[in-house]
């Protein structure tokens, strides 16, 4: 390796590496765009997210903690990085498979329980949440989107989180607003109260996830960006909807339950991930 990097540029070794194929766009965020790739030594796919150089330092944040990541079968793995004078290349494992968002689309805001491998899918997204802040890290940016949903051979469904582009190290959190705004938490949106912002922001993103699921669509969807801006940062008390609140069934109280453990406008009465994940195994309701 060291004759490698002596002899050629970082731009060299990582085509010597890796190929990428740029017709086949994986997807696209603020700071640039994830292709599919290939890894030459064993034609391994790959996913290859290439940030213009320019956001170098929000890179050199994201490559950190992707380096922090537990080894998990819950989270995308991360392989390798490298720039050069024009971008910085970010390898990626390759999940096949759509995220939570499009497997759920057909679903949303019906009969949860006729979902199939339901109670794993909410399991798996929960203890991928648990495992990193264990490790450390906040993730800022949850949302049905940011999970990926494979199958193994047997069809049993394997959650994988992803998208670490805002996230930080729990401890040295940036006091600044962030993530998507329909699962931001109510001390994200307030000016005077971002000094309360820490981890327990994913847990009321984990909260307005389940809204999403259970009614169809995210909470305030049919507000202006500012006035769902204004109503999260005004709220008193768990925005559980009524159709929700109204459900007495064995599966609907246990969901409900969940909600509102995560959706606690204070930071410090929302539960850790750890303990979320545990009362997520809670429920016997079989999901069809």
């Amino acid at each position: 390796m060291f004759f490698l990097k002596r002899f050629f540029t970082p731009r060299q070794l990582f085509f010597k590496k890796y190929k990428i194929y740029y017709l086949q766009k994986l997807g696209s965020g603020a700071f640039g765009s994830v292709h599919l790739g290939k890894r030459k030594s064993d034609g391994k796919p790959v996913a290859i997210k290439i940030i213009p150089i320019e956001h170098k330092q929000d890179c050199a944040r994201e490559i950190d903690i992707l380096r922090k990541l537990p080894v998990s079968s819950n989270m995308c793995g991360f392989h390798d990085s490298f720039e050069d004078d024009e971008n910085i290349y970010i390898v990626l494992e390759h999940i096949n498979g759509p995220n939570l968002y499009e497997y759920l689309r057909p679903h949303l805001g019906n009969d949860l329980t006729k979902i199939p491998f339901l109670l794993e899918i909410l399991q798996q997204c929960v203890q991928a949440i648990a495992e990193i802040h264990a490790a450390g890290i906040f993730h800022r940016d949850l949302k049905l989107e940011n999970f990926m949903i494979t199958f193994d051979k047997s069809g049993k469904p394997l959650i994988k989180l992803i998208d670490f582009g805002l996230s930080d190290i729990i401890g040295k959190i940036r006091q600044t607003r962030f993530g998507s705004s329909f699962w931001m938490a109510p001390e994200v949106m307030r000016e005077g109260k971002r000094d309360q912002i820490s981890e327990k922001a994913d847990i009321w993103s984990v909260g307005m996830m389940m809204i999403e699921l259970f009614w169809g669509v995210p909470m305030f969807y049919e507000m202006h960006i500012y006035d769902q801006m204004l109503a999260v940062a005004t709220l008193v008390s768990p925005p559980i909807p009524q159709k929700l609140m109204d459900d007495n069934s064995a599966f609907g109280i246990w969901f409900r339950s969940l909600a509102k453990m995560c959706l606690q406008i204070d930071p410090e009465s929302r539960p850790t991930a750890e303990t979320l994940a545990d009362f997520s195994k809670t429920c016997s309701i079989t999901a069809a």
